[in-house]
């Protein structure tokens, strides 16, 4: 299928935008007019993000690097081989909620005629969800679409199963980023550290 303008849906003769080579314009015209909506999505295009999200659309787990990155390593370290009541692990729940919000970010993306709304409420984008992995806080970001999601349909709407299934066990990404920069390495103790804070942070203060 070609690649069309993300405004008018030109086919063709497309260029990608320069930022993140992933937005596609067939002029300065319609690059302008999509930038105030864009420039949320807009990131590095080296971005393991673009990665998870295609691994979102095709519903697969996503490559090694992309599944360090984003806390599947993590799910796997942390909750190991535990099946829930469900029949899911919590790698299959991480890539679920994944999924949910990765629907928010396409649809607040793309225009679209047809004025499909977005579970949340915080604004869901690309950019919030890389700077949330930049600043080792993905689990901030996943709680406050969660809590999004709960306010706007209530936690018992079957759509919003993988949200109540990650309260309900209790899930915890941790850190990703282990070198958060060329002079810090943060070390096993300040990891496990993180972890037991974001951990009582989110569940033992809420009993």
């Amino acid at each position: 299928m070609p690649d069309s303008c993300y405004i008018c849906e030109k086919e063709g003769d497309v260029k990608r935008c320069s930022g993140c080579q992933h937005a596609y314009y067939c002029s300065r015209t319609c690059q302008r007019k999509d930038w105030r909506r864009h420039k949320r999505h807009c990131i590095p295009p080296q971005s393991s993000l673009h990665e998870l999200s295609y691994a979102c659309d095709i519903d697969v787990f996503p490559s090694p690097s992309t599944a360090r990155d984003y806390g599947f390593d993590n799910m796997r370290l942390y909750h190991g081989d535990v099946v829930f009541y469900d029949g899911s692990r919590a790698e299959n729940i991480l890539l679920g909620l994944y999924q949910m919000i990765n629907r928010d970010i396409g649809i607040d993306e793309l225009p679209s005629i047809y004025n499909i709304p977005v579970a949340n409420s915080i604004g869901a984008s690309k950019k919030m969800l890389h700077e949330a992995y930049e600043k080792n806080a993905l689990d901030d970001f996943v709680h406050r679409y969660i809590n999004s999601v709960i306010e706007h349909s209530g936690l018992y709407n079957p759509s919003n199963n993988f949200c109540f299934l990650w309260l309900q066990n209790r899930l915890v990404i941790g850190p990703t980023r282990l070198s958060p920069s060329e002079s810090v390495q943060l070390t096993q103790e300040q990891v496990v550290q993180m972890r037991n804070d974001i951990y009582r942070k989110y569940y033992e203060a809420s009993n």
